[in-house]
């Protein structure tokens, strides 16, 4: 789930990636000006001609890299085009929007797929085209869609008319890539018997992904606390994952008075080692960096925190399994300490802002960004790195 960015799905991730992003002429001249040291130079690149803005509309961007291929994804409330790269090759699609929802346009890691969430519906590629798998009935984002070892699965949340909202929801799953899905947990109702297989009821669950050794887990929110769930296999039970953090020292505060706004899914970057973020608000607001590791999967320990100053965007992602990246909206931030330390090592000028970044391997990595002013074509830059971010070179899109 999710393009981690975040690899999702929750207010923090949406609000990054769903920049009003429009260019000026003043900002065509950013990539000759002197910048600071470790400031990136822009290269606007202008958005495909069916995405040509309208006033007061704005144009959004997601990006993915997997094994040698680099998928970017830009939309508006019109279509999709979705761009793949490999080495000089750009492959352009054109996605038709036939409704829109905040979760238009996300790419989606469906192993062995790659998908593009539609409102109700994924995009994947069959046959050579690229094909609408309409998601099961209450299932409104497709960034609530998550996959491994050629299985789905899809969050449905249950209709606010009833009371529940997402605190109560449903879970679908899939073998046959979306031909067919069967109902494979239900949600715990307060109000009547425990059916099998049951899901906590409570809490604002927004975030679902499939992990190693067949778990899933289930985030969101419920006040202020931390909030994550683990399955068994074959989904019979769910386990509260608690979270630990030091009694004493710079840190102790997050676990004491701090105010945990929202838990994301952990980002796995092997079979035993996940890394869960979860915004914190307290004496300034911090990105908490919690680890779980397997075969047990019992516990999250705090590992560290990142100062997000006066921006609540970041996206999450990683190189190797002890070196982080954290894009805030204008600073990339990097951890070789498994999110016990972090340093700067890029910057953006204004009026640019870091939505995307993602990495597949020896492959490298892609980051993308967009511009905030309003009211004009619609531009965005993005970057490549094949040497674990020492060096990014920009990379120019054709329209």
């Amino acid at each position: 789930m999710r393009a981690r960015i975040p690899p999702h799905a929750g207010r923090h991730r949406r609000g990054l990636l769903l920049v009003w992003g429009l260019l000026g002429i003043a900002v065509l001249g950013l990539a000759g000006c002197a910048l600071p040291r470790a400031a990136l130079s822009v290269r606007p690149t202008h958005s495909p001609p069916t995405l040509a803005a309208a006033a007061g509309e704005g144009m959004a961007l997601s990006v993915m890299q997997v094994g040698d291929k680099t998928f970017l994804a830009t939309w508006n409330q019109r279509a999709i085009n979705l761009t793949i790269l490999k080495g000089r090759r750009q492959q352009r699609i054109v996605l038709p929007v036939r409704s829109f929802c905040a979760s238009v346009g996300f790419l989606l890691s469906l192993p062995p797929d790659v998908g593009v969430a539609g409102c109700k519906s994924v995009w994947v590629a069959r046959g050579g085209h690229w094909e609408r798998v309409p998601l099961p009935t209450g299932v409104v984002n497709g960034d609530g869609v998550s996959g491994r070892g050629g299985q789905w699965w899809a969050l449905a949340i249950i209709d606010a008319a009833s009371g529940m909202g997402s605190e109560a929801v449903d879970l679908w799953a899939t073998t046959t890539r979306g031909a067919s899905w069967t109902l494979a947990a239900k949600s715990r109702n307060a109000l009547s018997s425990t059916p099998r297989r049951a899901i906590p009821y409570g809490g604002d669950k927004s975030g679902l992904e499939a992990g190693p050794g067949h778990h899933l887990w289930l985030s969101g929110s419920t006040g202020g606390a931390f909030y994550l769930y683990r399955s068994t296999a074959g989904l019979a039970t769910w386990t509260a994952v608690s979270a630990q953090g030091p009694k004493h020292g710079p840190h102790s505060w997050v676990m004491r008075s701090g105010t945990v706004m929202e838990t994301f899914p952990p980002l796995f970057v092997d079979n035993s080692l996940g890394y869960v973020p979860a915004p914190v608000a307290g004496p300034h607001d911090r990105l908490a960096i919690f680890v779980v590791t397997g075969p047990g999967w019992h516990t999250a320990t705090l590992r560290g925190l990142l100062p997000l100053g006066t921006t609540s965007s970041w996206r999450l992602a990683a190189s190797r399994p002890q070196t982080l990246w954290v894009a805030t909206a204008r600073s990339l931030y990097r951890s070789s300490t498994g999110g016990r330390t972090w340093q700067v090592t890029r910057t953006l000028p204004s009026p640019w802002s870091f939505v995307s970044i993602s990495f597949s391997g020896s492959y490298g990595s892609v980051l993308a960004a967009l511009p905030q002013a309003a009211h004009h074509p619609g531009h965005f830059a993005l970057w490549v790195t094949t040497n674990g971010g020492k060096t990014w070179r920009a990379v120019q899109v054709n329209p």
